[in-house]
């Protein structure tokens, strides 16, 4: 989480608005692409498990990984980042593309629910 956090943290960390960004891995968890899903407003973006999993299938993905700013510097997960990451978890496991990791970036620093126990294996 760290080296992808960092990776994206000077693209992100000073936008105005929410961008969601879908992470596609393959097996062995190599970085084979990336898609722009969702640019929001200051406190939100909207996110559609249909849309993640249409483009994970399109890209051939084996694994994915969800990551978006929180404008306001503080990457502290909102119940809603909470309640959409447990649903793109579970329709992951029901589609053998598993969600690794779901990364917020903030000023400077991050949020890994990886890290933070909230994502936990729905295999």
């Amino acid at each position: 989480p760290a080296s992808v956090a960092d990776y994206y943290m000077e693209r992100f960390r000073h936008e105005s608005v929410e961008y969601i960004l879908l992470l596609f891995f393959d097996s062995g968890l190599h970085l084979i692409g990336e898609e722009l899903i969702s640019k929001g407003t200051a406190d939100a973006a909207l996110l559609s498990p249909r849309e993640v999993f249409i483009q994970a299938f399109r890209s051939g993905a084996a694994n994915i990984m969800l990551l978006h700013n929180h404008p306001g510097g503080e990457p502290v997960p909102s119940e809603n980042d909470i309640l959409i990451t447990e649903r793109i978890a579970r329709t992951g496991s029901l589609t053998d593309i598993p969600l690794v990791d779901h990364i917020i970036l903030g000023d400077n620093n991050y949020f890994s629910f990886k890290e933070g126990k909230l994502l936990t294996d729905m295999s």
